[in-house]
């Protein structure tokens, strides 16, 4: 047996492995690491498989490997999906970081409350009123990037929260990213607060903070990529001037603007110093 390939999505190995079937090369799913490994049975199979394999990874929606899928009867071994689908569940706890975790379910708590009691929960997490309520209240100065005011809303910034907010606590530490998290949140709530007053909420502020803090520390450290990819940062750029330009109001309502440009600024800032500080202490 040689393994060909392992799979992040169980239904694309489900897919190919029917493909493989239908083609007569025998072959057998297992779940390992959180991923779906995929084992070739016969040696003289591989070589044929490894062609039908690049020609998959290119074009996985191709319309014969989508028919070999429907047409074949096969199913995966008794508990083969069960023990794949709890080793991808272990594995996306594995590579996210305890705090991004807890920004996450505390973000989803808050949203639950605010379904149920919105007159309690809503006024008692909007930013202050008044800058002497702020002397009073300064809690106020980052509640409001817990709430959110859409299923949408609350989606697109967990998923961004989880994807960037895990990618540098995994590689500089909770510590960093929550010192980032909370700079860029008091920046881009006092931001909004100025520009159009207390009634707003999100964690987009804090996102875009730390898209600011992981491209200006990358500027300076090219060596710290944090694993990821140059055009989401562009990605999130472009967003960010598509909600300036009012484009995305449709699709999530009035965006806060003022503090997607507070935190992306407020993260740059702090990605520059603290990049220059690291390099010193490494030298040093």
């Amino acid at each position: 047996m040689l393994e060909l390939h392992r799979f992040r999505l169980v239904r694309e190995a489900l897919m190919f492995r029917d493909y493989l079937v239908s083609i007569g090369i025998p072959c057998r799913l297992d779940g390992l690491d959180g991923q779906v490994r995929l084992v070739i049975l016969q040696a003289r199979d591989f070589e044929k498989a490894q062609a039908v394999l690049a020609d998959f990874l290119n074009d996985p929606d191709s319309a014969r490997f989508r028919e070999a899928s429907w047409q074949s009867g096969i199913i995966l071994p008794e508990g083969a999906f069960a023990q794949a689908e709890r080793s991808y569940w272990r594995h996306i706890w594995q590579i996210s970081g305890r705090l991004t975790l807890v920004v996450m379910v505390l973000c989803a708590g808050v949203f639950l409350l605010e379904r149920i009691n919105p007159e309690t929960v809503l006024p008692g997490l909007f930013f202050a009123s008044s800058w002497s309520q702020l002397e009073l209240q300064p809690y106020r100065l980052l509640t409001p990037v817990v709430l959110h005011f859409s299923w949408l809303h609350l989606l697109f910034n967990m998923l961004w929260w989880w994807e960037l907010g895990r990618r540098l606590e995994m590689t500089q530490g909770s510590w960093r990213l929550l010192s980032v998290a909370l700079f860029s949140a008091v920046v881009s709530n006092v931001t909004q607060f100025v520009w159009s007053g207390p009634n707003f909420g999100g964690l987009s502020g804090v996102i875009m903070g730390l898209v600011g803090y992981m491209a200006a520390y990358r500027w300076y450290n090219p060596a710290q990529t944090f694993g990821l990819p140059k055009g989401v940062v562009i990605a999130m750029i472009v967003i960010m001037a598509l909600g300036m330009l009012g484009w995305l109001d449709a699709v999530f309502g009035a965006t806060a603007n003022a503090a997607h440009l507070g935190g992306l600024l407020s993260g740059a800032i702090l990605g520059g110093l603290l990049a220059m500080v690291d390099r010193r202490h490494s030298r040093g």
